[in-house]
């Protein structure tokens, strides 16, 4: 991937994740589609590799230091060949490209989803605290966070 696509999210700017999100897809996409791309052009030359090396080892079995040729000797020979072998991996390194890139496409459709649940949270006043309209309110409010806190670390919790 030309540059690695952040799926993280900033729950205190919500507007601008939403704004910035079809530009991430759109990139995951494009990017997904040109490894998807770059694997049909090294599959379609493993195989024109192949047959031609099969060509070659038919025509040539002394150069492959075979005697008799049978499919399966050619079959066999075909994969110990070193441009096989590099045609081979050249397949299955643009399979792991499009393996990550369609990774990254499915991690941003969960962003999305995570942002319509967190703007639905916002919604509901889930990130909202109480406050305190008066002085007496606000020192009960204190209070009542002090002795919170003493009770999570009696407790041993984080928060």
């Amino acid at each position: 991937m030309s540059e690695e696509i952040s799926v993280e999210i900033d729950q205190y700017n919500l507007d601008k994740e939403w704004l910035g999100q079809p530009k991430k897809m759109k990139e995951a996409v494009e990017e997904w589609s040109e490894a998807k791309d770059e694997l049909a052009q090294a599959k379609a030359k493993l195989d024109r590799t192949k047959a031609k090396l099969e060509l070659d080892i038919r025509k040539n079995p002394d150069k492959f230091d075979l005697g008799k040729v049978t499919e399966a000797i050619v079959a066999a020979a075909v994969l110990l060949e070193l441009d096989y072998k590099k045609a081979l991996n050249d397949v299955n390194e643009a399979q792991y490209r499009v393996n990550t890139t369609h990774g990254t496409v499915d991690a941003l459709d969960h962003r999305k989803r995570a942002l319509e649940n967190l703007v639905r949270l916002f919604g509901m006043d889930y990130f909202s605290s109480p406050q305190a309209k008066t002085e007496q309110d606000r020192e009960a409010m204190g209070t009542v966070e002090k002795r919170s806190a003493r009770r999570r670390a009696i407790r041993g919790d984080k928060k």
